[in-house]
């Protein structure tokens, strides 16, 4: 999120100040009128903060209402919006049918969980990112081995992970093997 997007509603005077200001920010400042709002319902979900004297039933959303604040605070406030919002667009990922949590290590899916190590974590970003991963990829990426060491390491970490899986959510399809390498399915 290099630019987000900062809804300005019905706040005139705070629009002029950050628009005077706005070479020294990486964020792109809308002034929206009262009666505007219903116009950027399409980025309202996406990275666009709104910051109101109002208030708005918004998730990312800053409300002003006590007044005098300065421009450091509305701004302290903004960054750490943003940065709530990184962290949690960063802290889980979707797996296919399943959530992953990566701040917890959990894999779920329907409210049940199964905890996962460290190394099981990382296999599973690795495979997100690396649609069929060779062992000779996992080991290099995952465990930082040299290309010519000879080890199961790989296909035992990744039976341990398919047995998770099978015990708590009985899907055998999850993690799969063809002639290339291992896949998230």
């Amino acid at each position: 999120m290099s630019l987000p997007n900062i809804l300005v509603y019905n706040l005139p005077v705070l629009y002029a100040i950050f628009e005077e200001l706005s070479d020294d920010f990486n964020y792109k400042f809308i002034n929206v009128k009262a009666n505007e709002l219903t116009k950027y319902n399409s980025i309202l979900s996406k990275e666009t903060l709104i910051i109101s004297s109002k208030r708005l039933n918004f998730k990312n959303h800053i409300l002003l209402d006590k007044k005098p604040q300065t421009i450091f605070k509305i701004l302290e406030q903004i960054n750490i919006s943003i940065l709530k919002y990184k962290f949690e667009k960063n802290s889980s990922s979707k797996l296919g049918k399943y959530v992953l949590d990566i701040n917890s290590r959990n894999l779920i899916f329907k409210k049940q969980k199964v905890k996962l190590t460290e190394k099981e974590l990382n296999i599973l970003l690795f495979l997100k990112e690396n649609k069929n991963a060779t062992i000779k990829e996992l080991q290099k990426n995952v465990w930082r081995y040299k290309d010519d060491l000879e080890t199961h390491t790989v296909e035992t970490h990744i039976h341990r992970l398919k047995k998770k899986i099978f015990d708590k959510f009985d899907d055998k399809k999850f993690l799969l093997r063809n002639r290339v390498g291992y896949l998230i399915n």
